[in-house]
C-alpha cells in the first residue's frame, strides 16, 4: 500500500515539474522568441521602412530606359509631425540626358529652360530653371490632410494613428527658339521616390492618376497614371503610419505598466489584509513604481503629447495605483509598533 502510494507522489511531483518546466518555456523563452520570429518573418533587416504599392513598384529613372526628352521628379521625404500633420520633402527635377548633363548628384541644363509646379504650403510653388542653369533641390512642406480617413489620422491613438498625404506637381518646357518663357509646354515627367526612412515611421507612397480625376474611372489604374505622366502631371499618395519597432515597444512599455500595476495591487492587498507586514521594501517598491511609470512615459518612441489614448489605458492608472499603494503602506507602517524596516 505504502508502495502504491509512493509511486503516485512520484508521479504526481514528475506532472508538477514538467508542469513548471512548460511555464517556464513559455515565459521565458517562447514569448521573448516571438519578437525576433517575427522580425524574421517580416524579412528582416531586408525589410524597408518605406515602400511603393502600386503597379510600377519602387523603380529607378534608369528602369524607364525608354523615356527621352522627359523631366522625372525625384521625391525624398524629409520628416513628418503628426501633431501638425505635415510633412517635407526635398524633390529633386531630373532631366533625361537629352536636356541636360547629369552628374552624380547634380545636372546642367543645356538649351531649354523647365518649369516645376509643386503644391505644398512653404516657399516658392513655381520654379523656373534658366538654360545652362544648375538644376537645384526643391525643400518643400505639405499638409497631410488625410482626406476621407481623418478617424485614423489623430496622434491619440498612437501608436496605430496613419496619416495619408494627397499632393500634385506637374512640370514644363520652354523649348521655343528664343526661350521667352511664355511658351512652357507639357512634357513627359514620371515620379521616383527614395527609400530613405523617417526615424519612427514607415512611409507607403502609391501613384495615382489624380490630377484629373473626373476624366479618370480608376486613378490607381497604370494606363490612367502613364497617360498623365506623359502630360507632366504627377499625383501621389503617401502614407505615415508608425514603424514596427515604435509599435512594438510602446506595447511592450504599455504590458509592462500593467503589470507592474498589478503586481504592486497585489502586495498591497496582502498588507491590507495583515497577510503581509508593511516592510520598509514595500514602502519603497510602491515609491519605484511610481518613478518608473513616469520614466517609461518619457520613453515612449516619438515623444508623443500627453492626453494620448495610452495615457488613460496604461499610465494615468498605472500612475494612481503607484501613489494610492505608497499612500496606504506609507499610513500601515507608520502605525507600526516597532521599528523593524
Amino acid at each position: 500500500m505504502e508502495s502504491v502510494e509512493s509511486n503516485a507522489d512520484n508521479s504526481s511531483r514528475s506532472k508538477l515539474r514538467i508542469l513548471r518546466l512548460l511555464r517556464f518555456v513559455l515565459l521565458f523563452l517562447l514569448i521573448p522568441a516571438s519578437i525576433p520570429a517575427l522580425f524574421l518573418v517580416n524579412r528582416g533587416l531586408n525589410s524597408v521602412d518605406v515602400s511603393v504599392e502600386d503597379e510600377f513598384g519602387a523603380i529607378n529613372p534608369a528602369d524607364r530606359d525608354s523615356d527621352v526628352d522627359s523631366v522625372n521628379l525625384l521625391f525624398q521625404a524629409v520628416s513628418f509631425d503628426p501633431e501638425a500633420q505635415t510633412a517635407k520633402f526635398k524633390i529633386f527635377p531630373w532631366p533625361t540626358p537629352e536636356l541636360a548633363s547629369t552628374f552624380s548628384s547634380s545636372a546642367v541644363l543645356k538649351e531649354f529652360p523647365i518649369q516645376v509646379w509643386i503644391d505644398g504650403i512653404s516657399g516658392e510653388n513655381f520654379i523656373v530653371y534658366d538654360s545652362f542653369s544648375s538644376v537645384g533641390v526643391i525643400t518643400q512642406d505639405f499638409d497631410v490632410l488625410s482626406n476621407g480617413r481623418e478617424g485614423a489620422a489623430n496622434d491619440a491613438r498612437y501608436p496605430f494613428d496613419s496619416y495619408v498625404l494627397d499632393t500634385f506637381a506637374w512640370v514644363e518646357i520652354d523649348n521655343s527658339p528664343d526661350n521667352n518663357k511664355d511658351d512652357f509646354e507639357e512634357i513627359n515627367t514620371f515620379d521616383f521616390f527614395y527609400t530613405t526612412p523617417i526615424p519612427g515611421f514607415h512611409v507607403s507612397y502609391k501613384r495615382t492618376a489624380n490630377y484629373e480625376d473626373d476624366q479618370v474611372s480608376d486613378i490607381y489604374a497604370k494606363s490612367g497614371i502613364e497617360s498623365q505622366r506623359e502630360r507632366g502631371l504627377i499625383s501621389f499618395e503617401a502614407k505615415f503610419t508608425r514603424s514596427t519597432a515604435v509599435k512594438t515597444i510602446s506595447i511592450i512599455i504599455g504590458i509592462f505598466c500593467v503589470i507592474s500595476a498589478l503586481t504592486l495591487t497585489w502586495i498591497t492587498a496582502g498588507i491590507w489584509f495583515r497577510r503581509r507586514p508593511p516592510s520598509m521594501q514595500a514602502l519603497v517598491w510602491s515609491a519605484a513604481s511610481v518613478l518608473g511609470t513616469i520614466q517609461l512615459r518619457d520613453i515612449l518612441p516619438g515623444n508623443p503629447r500627453i492626453g494620448i489614448s495610452m495615457d488613460f489605458l496604461f499610465f494615468f492608472p498605472s500612475l494612481l495605483v503607484g501613489l494610492i499603494s505608497s499612500l496606504l503602506i506609507t499610513g500601515l507602517w507608520i502605525r507600526r509598533d516597532d521599528w523593524e524596516i
